[in-house]
């Protein structure tokens, strides 16, 4: 750039009204206090997340292992003969649940006497 090209400057040259550059102490710290004041809830927010998050997982692999408990349970035949839809349903949607949930590990294979019933009741494939 050619000296007369120069774009025009104060009357005190480059360094502003007040003959100094850049920011005062006062303004510095401003700065600061709302770059702080920006970042706090983020902070904050990120936190909460990650606590609610924890919890929420440890929910989760409380009910795998639920479901995982009564999704081997056996079925048990009433005098009469005939096991009761009920329970054959609560077995089923247990193990349902375990596989819906992504729970971690294997499932125990089934029962013979729930896939029997499972068949029966026409719940082996929910």
């Amino acid at each position: 750039m050619e000296a007369d090209e120069r774009l025009p400057v104060g009357p005190r040259g480059a360094k502003g009204e007040r003959g100094e550059r850049g920011l005062s102490r006062l303004q510095g710290r401003a700065v600061v206090v709302l770059f702080v004041l920006a970042v706090l809830p983020g902070a904050f927010g990120w936190f909460w997340w990650v606590h609610e998050v924890s919890q929420v997982r440890s929910a989760v692999l409380a009910s795998c292992a639920f479901a995982a408990d009564v999704g081997s349970a056996p079925i048990v035949v009433a005098p009469g003969g005939k096991a009761p839809e009920l329970g054959v349903s609560i077995v089923a949607d247990s193990r349902a649940q375990w596989r819906r949930l992504g729970c971690p590990g294997r499932l125990a294979p089934p029962q013979p006497s729930f896939a029997k019933w499972a068949r029966y009741y026409h719940l082996d494939e929910r």
